[in-house]
């Protein structure tokens, strides 16, 4: 409850400012029967708020597939992040992850730290941001049901390029490894291509790829792929 009215509160916020409100929501829905049943679904949003030299992002993401009867993957995500512009090309940040993966090993996974970010490239055609912070992090284990909290340094690449009028590239990928214990670290990647349809429409191709280097049963998985065709709304 206390996370839905934070949310609630957030967007209420930005609702003040539509007139610099950027919205996206990415859909997509893949059902098969016949030799195989199996059923995906995706969704990713994303809302982002400048207002002067401050900008606060929000970004939330769920997947959930099923073959037959039986459940493959169930995972979801929410990002806040507020920016504060210290001189050109120069931010500092703060920022707030929390992640749930039922197959994953964890209950949950949080995250939240300060950071400063760097525009390295901002032009027209390309766009490339490096941002490294310093969060404090909690895992919640299922077997055995106990709770890690560590500091640790992270470190991720926002890259955009656009290739054609219609045509962009994106790819975004982060480290994060805790200071305390090298060994226990975590990398998450996604690239992927927009295909602009018209000014609210577009087709998304994409391949995201996490890694967990420390499992605790031999039965979970360190590297977890996932490959959609999305619909991007923008409004």
């Amino acid at each position: 409850m206390k996370k839905l009215l934070l949310i609630s509160s957030f967007l209420v916020y930005l609702n003040a400012y539509q007139d610099k409100l950027e919205s996206r929501t990415d859909l997509s829905i893949v059902k098969t029967a016949g030799n195989s049943d199996s059923t995906t679904f995706s969704a990713k949003t994303k809302i982002e708020q400048t207002v002067n030299i401050d900008k606060y992002i929000l970004k939330s993401s769920f997947l959930y597939a099923k073959d037959g009867n039986k459940e493959k993957s169930n995972r979801s995500n929410i990002n806040g992040r507020w920016d504060r512009e210290i001189i050109e090309k120069l931010f500092g940040f703060a920022e707030s992850k929390y992640i749930l993966d039922k197959f994953s090993g964890y209950d949950y996974r949080l995250n939240i730290g300060p950071g400063v970010g760097f525009n390295l490239i901002n032009e027209n055609e390309q766009l490339l941001d490096l941002l490294i912070s310093l969060p404090y992090s909690q895992d919640k284990y299922k077997i055995p049901s106990i709770k890690e909290n560590y500091i640790g340094y992270k470190t991720e690449l926002d890259y955009e390029y656009k290739i054609y009028d219609n045509v962009k590239f994106k790819q975004n990928a982060d480290f994060l490894q805790s200071i305390k214990e090298s060994s226990k670290y975590f990398i998450s990647s996604e690239s992927g291509f927009e295909i602009k349809i018209n000014d609210m429409l577009a087709l998304g191709i994409s391949f995201k790829y996490d890694y967990q280097n420390q499992v605790l049963l031999q039965s979970i998985n360190k590297r977890d792929t996932t490959y959609l065709t999305s619909l991007i709304i923008t409004y």
